[in-house]
Order: structure tokens, then C-alpha cells, then sequence
């Protein structure tokens, strides 16, 4: 624009001129302060010629032209008189090139972190726009490693010079010690911590650099957090309240809250398909409460996907906020409720590899069907509906969207599924550990969208690996030697066998572990059926074939080992029940799982194992940033019916079981064949029953939990062991969901003689 502006200064100086030589030609054309540009690279950029008539019009647009060029800082013409005319001669004032970029001052980041910042190299022009954004950045990067003072300036005479040279002064490094508020009453200190993210340390232990543009952000949420408790003038800013030597610093939000809105009525129009008393009830905001612009959002929300589940798609819910001359407000909500209509045709878009049979009958089974009335709500065209995360989840997509668009047939909206196809298959290398298995290394190739009857047509289609996918079934492989566990195991899923909701899953594996006194090797094949219900009931039935060998047993082992030891032929009949209702899959906070399953084994031995467990999930209270404070509960119970060997019955203890006792830590002890009297190795229980309750606050951010708890279980000899412990949850992002980490300390409250404690229990997802 500023070039623009040169040059048609320039033009206008030179215009009167012109006037007066309209009708004089171009004899020739010349170019005169070109240093970088060629002749012949000017000339083309212009349309004057000679031979043509000097035209204003076109000599501006020339030298507009010619001031657009990435070289030329501006541009402009003029004329000298020569026989038959005139001389036109194009000036150009070209860039100047960087000829250094150096950093003077900078010792606490390196030069090669700030010339990354910087996004301009030697021999590019010199351009102000890209040196007041690199000096941004330059500035930015200081500020979000605590350094408060730093100040970064460009030299002005090198600058002349094509000498880009960044002159710091870095100062102190600023670390946090705490944050404090003031002019707080409406919330408490701990309410607003909730909402201010920046904690004063990493993970308890480091202090965290002063940071302001996190800051700022902790500032724009405590300021919403009041508007949406009716303190629409509220306004907060934040300072660092400094010791003497300019190092550290308590950060201080001053708030002033103003004074609180409230809701003097509220009424309702346009209803006509609910009764007004439904719609009266959903209100988030009562006559006499605090206006809360958040919760009459969430209204607004709430009334809107209450019309849409009914096929009124296009129904629209206004808000409208009448404020008084002292600052309340009168609400008033207007619902334009459209018209309803059912689906019409469902077309499938992006699905490049995935058949459309795996996403119809995912919405088949939900009842999102041609001819049904339109469910806007779970399929709300944004990603975010019930619909089009289970379609997401189904078919392992990166993104489903379910928009609605103009149907055929009067009353009718087609439903257009646009998936955009994410990563479903990979090779893995991994590490997990935990204190139950040790350390475990995993390689693991893995297709959640295989396709078992899609063979290659050429090694290259294989290679390139676009055979064997699209339908929607699932191959793993795995491989994970281990410091204490061995195992080996490939498995095949298809979720919908026969194009019908039942699961068929088979695969084999090979197992190993060295136990207390005796090593056990565990090969095995199952094939299994589950047969999915619309209710959320699972039942299923699972048929194993396995051979355990037991060796390489101590002197000392009892008798009840040695009475197992070479190889057990077993083969298992498994019926299971589950019913899953939760809020959702990875990290419930809402809702409950119930298990129950009976399997007949045979062969070698004859017995039959009854489990079943109940685990239950409640929000206890919500934090002002949406965080959940959730106790959850687990109830396990498992009989042997029969005689069965030490390798299949029960044995608590270690994560996941009854923490703060080691892994297989509480178990009947076998004699000792060498020295009678002396009961040291587990033999396994015939029956367990085991018993958590569980809270898990949330900490300064959304992968941080702290947790307590108390366990409590019993098996057929002794009494109840109990423990309560504490611990931290880390929830670590993965591809196909968050994987917890976790670090417990527990310590038994009851034992027996023979039990064998832990107080430090952890465990780890296995692949990172």
C-alpha cells in the first residue's frame, strides 16, 4: 500500500507535465535505478511501448505495477524530449538485501533458537512487516521463558546498511512462587483456582517461569467465570508482585467485580408442538437468580436439541436480554420452531477405503433410517452428536460430520455422512512398565479397519498397504518380550460377522512367566461370539483350547505345584453378560458397568469359575473450569466350583487389585516339600471377593488427577485385608484415546502373617 502511495505521489508531480504532452509519442523506453532487477524483467512488467501515445492512465498502472515487485520499495517515471517525442524512462528504488542477521546480548537462549524465530534469511529483501515480526517473536519467546524485563531491539544504523542486527537485554529470569488474588468476595480463593490454570509449579516440584500470555489467558477466564455468575462488568488484570532481586514473584489478579445482575422475569413465546410447562422447566435461570450468560446459553442449547431429536431441524431459540436503567435484566425467549421432517436418502462422502456397509449399519443400528423422523440432535452436522461419535469410533475416522441438506420428497431432509478417513493400522514400537509385570517391550502391527477378504493384486498394492482394509474388522499382532512376562498373540475382531450385530473374535497366544517357585508357559486358542443389544446388553459366548506347562520348579515348591507340573490340557466354555452405561469410554465420570460371565472348563481338569463385578461412576462436583471430582466404586466377586489348579484360581494384590499388597501377595501358601512347617509360596484361592472406593479430584490441569482411596477384599483363608492409599493419575494423549498412568501409595490397614505387602505401586500404558 505505502508503495502505491510513492508512486502515485510521484505520478501526480509529474501529471501537469503530461497535460501538456498528450499527444507526443514514445520514442524510446529506458530504466534507470536497477541494481538486482534486469532491464528485460521491468519492461515486462509495464505496457508502454514505443511507437504508443504517452496515456496517464496506463503510465499509472505501470508504475503500480512495476511498485508490486518483491524487489522495488517504490517506483515512478518521467520524461526528456527528443526528436519525434520523448524518452520514457521507469525509475525504480529497489529493496536492499540482508547482508547479516546477528544477535548481540542473548546469553540465556542460543543463537540458532532465536534465528529459528526469525523468518528471513541473508540475501532475502529487507521488509518491515517480516523485522517487526520476527522482533515479536524474539520478544515472545523471551516472555514465555520468564524473562519479565527483557527488552529486544533492532540497531538502526546497521539497519541502513542491510545488517539485521537484534540488540537484548535479557534481565532476570522471572519464577513464580504463588499466585494470590485481590478485590475477590463473590469467590473464594480456591474456587478461583480452579479456573486459573497457571500453576506456581510442574508437577509440585518446579518452579514455572512468569509467563504473561498464559496469564492473560487465566485473566479473560476469571472475568468469564463472573459474567457467567451475573457480574457482567467485572474486569481483571494481573501484575507480578516482585521480591528485591527482581527473580521471583507472587502473581497478583486484581479483580474488580462490579455489581451483580439480576434476572427480573423471563417469558416465553412461539411454542406450539411441547407444552409450555415442558419448556418452563428446562430453564437454567429462575426469576430472582443472577444472571448467568453461560447458563442461559446452555438453555438455549438445551431447548434447541429438544426440538431437533424430534425432526424439527431447523428450529431456532433466541435469547433476548431487556436491561433496566439499574443494570437487571428481563429474558425473553423466542423459539421459531420450523418445520419437522424425517430422513430421506442417506449418501455416504469421503469414505475412500471404508465400505459404506460399515457406517450404514452403524446408523442402522442406532435408527438413523430413511423414512425416520431426523434426529438433529444426534446427528448435529458438527462432529459433536452421539451419531457421529459412534460413527467416528466404528469406522476409526478422523472426523464424521452428518449434515442435513434439502430432501426430494416434501417434508424430507437427506442426511449426507462426510468422514474424513483417518490412521487405522500401524507398526508400534513401544515400552510399557508397571510394578505387577515389569518391564514390558512391545512391537505390534495393528489395522483397526482390515478387511480379511481383500486380498492384494500385486505385492505393490500389499506394500503400499491398500489391501486387506476397509471393512471395518480388526488384526493384531503382537510381539512384547519382557524382563518377567513373555507373551506373543495375534487376534482377529469383526464387529458385525454376518452383516448382524454379533462380535466374532478368535486369535491364539503364547504366554510366559516365571512365578515364585516355578516357571509357567501358557499356549492357547479361543474363538468367541457376542451378540450386541440395542439396550447396551452384551451376551456372549467364548470357547478356549489351551495347554499350560509348568517347570523348572524350586526344591522347596509344595506339593500342590508338583502335582501340576509338566503339561494341563484345559478347554473352557465361557457365557458372559455386560451392560455398559457410561458418559464415555476412556475416562467415565457418569454411569456403571455390570460383568457376569460362567465357564465350564474340561480336559485334564473339571471345574467351573463364576465371576462378576459392578462398577459404578458418580460426578460428585463440577470446578468452575469443568473439571470433575468423580467416586467410583467396584465390587468383584469369583468362585472355582470344582477342583481346579493353582494356575486358575484366584490371587490378589498389586494395581488394579488390592493395592498396597504386593502382586499375588494375598494367597493360600502351599507347605514346603523340604521343610514341613514352613508356608511360603501362594497355591491360589478357590474364591475372592474384593471391594474399591475410589475419588479422583482434578489438579491444575485436565491430564492431572489426585486420587484416595480405600480397598478392601478377602479370599477362602483368613480375614479381610484392607488398605487406603493415595496417588497421582497422569492421563497421557494416544490416537485411539487417553491411556492413565499412575503412581499409588498404599498401606494395609488389616493382614495376615503370610501376606506379602507393597506400599509403591505403578502402572503405565503400554505404548507411547
Amino acid at each position: 500500500m505505502l508503495k502505491r502511495v510513492v508512486a502515485l505521489v510521484l505520478f501526480a508531480v509529474l501529471a501537469c507535465g503530461l497535460a501538456e504532452a498528450q499527444d507526443l509519442r514514445i520514442v524510446e523506453l529506458n530504466v534507470k535505478g536497477n541494481a538486482t532487477l534486469t532491464k528485460s524483467k521491468i519492461l515486462s512488467t509495464v505496457s508502454a511501448r514505443p511507437g504508443q501515445t504517452l496515456d496517464e492512465q496506463a503510465l499509472s498502472q505501470d508504475t503500480e505495477n512495476l511498485a508490486e515487485l518483491d524487489a522495488v520499495q517504490f517506483a515512478y517515471y518521467n520524461t526528456e524530449p527528443v526528436d519525434g517525442g520523448v524518452r520514457l524512462n521507469f525509475v525504480v528504488v529497489e529493496k536492499m538485501l540482508i547482508s547479516e542477521i546477528s544477535f548481540f546480548g542473548n546469553e540465556k537462549i542460543s543463537d540458532k533458537t532465536l534465528a529459528d524465530l526469525v523468518d528471513f534469511d541473508k540475501g532475502d529483501y529487507l521488509e518491515k512487516i517480516t523485522l517487526a515480526s520476527a522482533l515479536d517473536s524474539v520478544r515472545n519467546k523471551y516472555t514465555e521463558k520468564g524473562y519479565y524485563f527483557a527488552e529486544v531491539k533492532l540497531g538502526e544504523e546497521e539497519l541502513e546498511q542491510g545488517r539485521v542486527i537484534f540488540r537484548i537485554e535479557e534481565g532476570p529470569r522471572v519464577k513464580v512462587t504463588g499466585v494470590r488474588y485481590e478485590g475477590n468476595t463473590v469467590f473464594t480463593e480456591k474456587q478461583l483456582d480452579s479456573v486459573v490454570k497457571f500453576d506456581s509449579r510442574i508437577l509440585f516440584l518446579f518452579k514455572r517461569d512468569y509467563n504473561t500470555k498464559k496469564i492473560q489467558k487465566d485473566i479473560e477466564a476469571i472475568e468469564k467465570e463472573y459474567r457467567s455468575a451475573g457480574y457482567i462488568d467485572a474486569d481483571c488484570n494481573a501484575e507480578p508482585d516482585l521480591n528485591e532481586k527482581l527473580n521471583k514473584a507472587e502473581v497478583v489478579f486484581y479483580i474488580s467485580e462490579g455489581r451483580q445482575c439480576k434476572v427480573l422475569d423471563h417469558s416465553i413465546k412461539g411454542v406450539s408442538y411441547f407444552d409450555k410447562d415442558q419448556i418452563e422447566k428446562m430453564l437454567k435461570v429462575k426469576k430472582g437468580q443472577a444472571y448467568d450468560s453461560e447458563a442461559v446459553k446452555k438453555t438455549r442449547e438445551d431447548i434447541r436439541d429438544k426440538y431437533l431429536e424430534k425432526g424439527f431441524i431447523e428450529a431456532r431459540i433466541r435469547a433476548e436480554r431487556n436491561f433496566t436503567d439499574n443494570g437487571d435484566v428481563r429474558l425473553v425467549y423466542d423459539i421459531d420452531e420450523g418445520k419437522r421432517f424425517r430422513i430421506g436418502e442417506v449418501r455416504i462422502t469421503g469414505n475412500y477405503q471404508t465400505h459404506d456397509k460399515v457406517v450404514r449399519r452403524e446408523l442402522d443400528y442406532e435408527g438413523f433410517k430413511p423414512g425416520r423422523w431426523y434426529d438433529g440432535k444426534e446427528a448435529k452436522g458438527n462432529g459433536k452428536g452421539q451419531l457421529e461419535k459412534d460413527v467416528k469410533q466404528a469406522t476409526l475416522a478422523e472426523d464424521v460430520f452428518i449434515k442435513s441438506v434439502d430432501g426430494e420428497k416434501p417434508g424430507t431432509k437427506d442426511a449426507v455422512v462426510n468422514i474424513t478417513e483417518g490412521m487405522t493400522g500401524m507398526v508400534m514400537f513401544g515400552a510399557g512398565i508397571d510394578s505387577s509385570n515389569g518391564l514390558v517391550g512391545q512391537v505390534i502391527y495393528e489395522q483397526r479397519n482390515f478387511d480379511i477378504q481383500d486380498w492384494p493384486e500385486s505385492l505393490s498394492e500389499f506394500f503400499d498397504g491398500r489391501s486387506f482394509k476397509g471393512a471395518g474388522q480388526r488384526l493384531r499382532i503382537s510381539l512384547e518380550p519382557g524382563t518377567e512376562v513373555n507373551r506373543y498373540s495375534i487376534d482377529f475382531t469383526d464387529p458385525y460377522a454376518w452383516e448382524r450385530p454379533f462380535s466374532l473374535n478368535l486369535g491364539s497366544s503364547r504366554y510366559w512367566r516365571g512365578r515364585e517357585c516355578y516357571d509357567e508357559e501358557r499356549t492357547k486358542g479361543y474363538i468367541g461370539l457376542t451378540r450386541r443389544y440395542e439396550d447396551d446388553w452384551y451376551l456372549g459366548i467364548k470357547v478356549r483350547a489351551e495347554n499350560v506347562t509348568v517347570s523348572d520348579l524350586d526344591d522347596d515348591s509344595p506339593q500342590e505345584i508338583y502335582d501340576v507340573e509338566g503339561d494341563t490340557g484345559l478347554f473352557g466354555t465361557k457365557f458372559t453378560a455386560k451392560k455398559k452405561v457410561t458418559d464415555d469410554k476412556y475416562i467415565p465420570t457418569e454411569g456403571y458397568v455390570f460383568d457376569a460371565s460362567f465357564e465350564q472348563v474340561t480336559g485334564d481338569y473339571n471345574f467351573g469359575v463364576v465371576s462378576s463385578s459392578y462398577t459404578n461412576y458418580n460426578t460428585l462436583k463440577e470446578d468452575l473450569a469443568g473439571r470433575r471430582t468423580v467416586f467410583s466404586t467396584k465390587i468383584y466377586g469369583a468362585a472355582i466350583l470344582g477342583d481346579a489348579p493353582p494356575f486358575e484360581k484366584f490371587y490378589a494384590g498389586g494395581s488394579g487389585s488390592l493395592r498396597g499388597f504386593d502382586y499375588r501377595g494375598v494367597s493360600p501358601r502351599g507347605e514346603s516339600t523340604t521343610t514341613p512347617g514352613v508356608y511360603d509360596d501362594p497355591i491360589g484361592s478357590d474364591w475372592i471377593a474384593i471391594g474399591t472406593a475410589e475419588i479422583t479430584f482434578p489438579l491444575a490441569s485436565d491430564r492431572y488427577n489426585w486420587l484416595m482411596f480405600a480397598d478392601a477384599g478377602m479370599i477362602d483363608e483368613g480375614g479381610p485385608r484392607t488398605s487406603i492409599g493415595t496417588g497421582i493419575e497422569i492421563l497421557i494423549p494416544q490416537w485411539f484415546g487417553p491411556v492413565p498412568m499412575r503412581f499409588e501409595l498404599a498401606a494395609p490397614i488389616t493382614k495376615e502373617g503370610e501376606d506379602e505387602t507393597e506400599f509403591f505401586s505403578f502402572s503405565m500404558g503400554r505404548l507411547f
